[in-house]
């Protein structure tokens, strides 16, 4: 089996088209055509997710962050991004990467059922009936809440902002999604978890009677290599053709010191 093979089945589910304007998805770097050994799935595209694919003979990468992005006006050694192209053009690698695209179609609801709630609607709809975000009504505890995420995401830590109010409907957008909480709010929702909150629009936040959980960028999407691994794993892959996932806590996730 192609790799391009592999790409049209994930864009029947995800399609490309479907990413914002500024988004990068898609192939970064590589040969579509070439036969597919085995598949990384991983959030981003690091030194150390480069080299556990090489490690395990895999030559396609799916991730979620784009390694070409916001924009690379040349690719040289000496730098951080062009040194990894480098690298996995060097060692026949595909990059393919699906950003927005399955932001849209599925990743956050993904998600949000990791963390114990099945979506009951979007919070910002897009064209078609796709759209970002997930809200549902609750009766747990913030206590709950909040241990829910950290089982249901393998997180160490949360960043509360309480606006002392009463929680019965919460949203959630991953990846930085402070720029949609107005809209959550007009929704209804009382508490809103997503990453990469601001200090202003935390306390414009609370001044609206809504709390805060932010769970961080990378905590909040860290689990796109099972997103990822559970779409490849429902697809007919050839038999000798092995799935592996990489985390990158080590390096990017927030820690307790």
């Amino acid at each position: 089996m192609q790799i391009r093979e592999i790409i049209v089945k994930f864009e029947k589910k995800h399609p490309l088209d479907l990413q914002e304007k500024w988004d990068n998805g898609g192939i970064q770097v590589g040969n579509k055509n070439d036969e597919v050994k085995n598949i990384l799935c991983t959030l981003e595209i690091t030194e150390e997710s480069l080299d556990y694919a090489i490690q395990n003979g895999c030559n396609l990468i799916v991730s979620h962050h784009p390694i070409i992005f916001p924009n690379v006006n040349n690719i040289q050694f000496d730098d951080f991004k062009g040194k990894k192209i480098i690298k996995a053009i060097k060692n026949d690698i595909c990059i393919y990467a699906s950003h927005t695209a399955s932001d849209v179609s599925g990743f956050n609801e993904f998600l949000f059922e990791k963390i114990g709630y099945k979506s009951e609607g979007k919070i910002i709809l897009t064209e078609g009936g796709y759209g970002y975000g997930s809200i549902a009504s609750v009766d747990d505890s913030l206590d709950k809440i909040v241990l829910n995420i950290k089982e249901g995401l393998g997180l160490d830590k949360v960043n509360f902002y309480n606006a002392n109010n009463e929680i019965s409907r919460i949203g959630f957008i991953s990846g930085s999604g402070m720029d949609f909480i107005n809209e959550a709010i007009s929704l209804g929702v009382d508490l809103f978890i997503t990453g990469d909150v601001t200090h202003h629009v935390a306390m414009d936040t609370l001044e609206k009677g809504c709390s805060i959980l932010d769970i961080s960028h990378e905590g909040s999407e860290r689990l796109f290599a099972d997103f990822a691994e559970a779409f490849l794993l429902n697809e007919k892959l050839p038999e000798n053709v092995q799935i592996f996932k990489y985390y990158n806590d080590e390096k990017y996730l927030p820690k307790i010191i």
